[in-house]
């Protein structure tokens, strides 16, 4: 369990902040690579992506209200799979 909430923690931080040296982001992969399986990873980036994609109405709300709720949506959506997307290249996954 501790495991799980170590590389979920980090994988929210990864994801929310954009003052994030390179230096400890690639730290944190390195470690979690060491730690966990590939598979492990995998699972535990299905399981951030899946919750993610379960807010992106949330998300997508607390965007300025000047663009369209779908664009918006669909914009929140599309940020999300780039995150995914590089986590998955940090990765090599």
């Amino acid at each position: 369990m501790r495991i799980t909430t170590l590389v979920s923690a980090t994988l929210l931080a990864l994801s929310t902040s954009a003052a994030a040296s390179d230096a400890i982001q690639q730290l944190s992969v390195t470690s979690i690579k060491h730690t966990l399986s590939p598979q492990q990873i995998q699972a535990e980036l299905d399981s951030w992506y899946q919750s993610e994609l379960a807010n992106v109405d949330e998300v997508a709300n607390r965007m300025s209200d000047r663009v369209p709720l779908i664009v918006r949506k669909q914009q929140a959506k599309d940020k999300l799979e780039q995150q995914y997307a590089n986590l998955k290249a940090d990765f090599r996954l």
